[in-house]
């Protein structure tokens, strides 16, 4: 209850590119060793990062060393997205991980990707696939793990995905930062769930095209 494997991350991507590696991860388990196992995907995420700016090429190779390192039964979810503020546009990869929620002028979607899907850790070899898209002004991207998505009320209800799609939907989303988006969400997931205790951990990042 004190420590978790949920972790999101900022880093600049190969060397001296301009694009943003923005990560969101979710370590199978909980306390102490999902922290410890968050801890060296961290890590060797960081090695990784220095050498590509592909967020396919960067999961690929992570796996490998996730694989070598996790108990057989253990895996990482992790979502690595890299944006390129010049260019506006946002290439991402998924291992397992909720998807992205993206917010337009013209409503949400999750957003997928070609390939599989396996979180890091439960095959030897993954060749994963990515996929990209443009960012308008005023876009809001989502990436959160799936603790929201389950996060349950003293009936046991998740509160859902459609739930966190109206939340993206309200209009006043438009009119503020990406950080009152994330209290905006938060607030709503604790009015869900009330007195019941926490179901698990929970991460969000919010990117916001201005």
């Amino acid at each position: 209850k004190e420590v978790g494997g949920d972790l999101y991350d900022f880093l600049s991507l190969g060397d001296g590119d301009s694009r943003l590696g923005i990560s969101v991860v979710d370590v199978s388990g909980k306390g102490m060793q999902a922290a410890m196992a968050a801890v060296f995907t961290s890590g060797a995420y960081a090695s990784e990062a220095e050498g590509s700016h592909s967020p396919a090429a960067i999961l690929s190779r992570l796996n490998r060393s996730v694989y070598r390192h996790s108990r057989r039964g253990h895996f990482v979810s992790f979502l690595l997205a890299a944006l390129d503020p010049a260019g506006r546009t946002i290439c991402f990869a998924n291992a397992g991980q909720t998807k992205p929620l993206l917010r337009t002028s013209t409503g949400v979607q999750w957003l997928d990707v070609d390939g599989v899907h396996f979180p890091l850790g439960t095959q030897p070899e993954t060749p994963y696939r990515e996929s990209v898209f443009t960012l308008s002004r005023g876009d809001v991207l989502c990436l959160l793990t799936d603790g929201f998505t389950e996060a349950m009320n003293e009936a046991h209800e998740p509160f859902g995905s459609e739930r966190i799609e109206e939340v993206m939907r309200r209009p006043d989303l438009s009119t503020i930062s990406s950080e009152e988006i994330v209290r905006v969400l938060s607030d709503e997931i604790r009015r869900h769930v009330g007195d019941a205790p926490q179901h698990d951990d929970m991460t969000v990042v919010v990117v916001k095209a201005e």
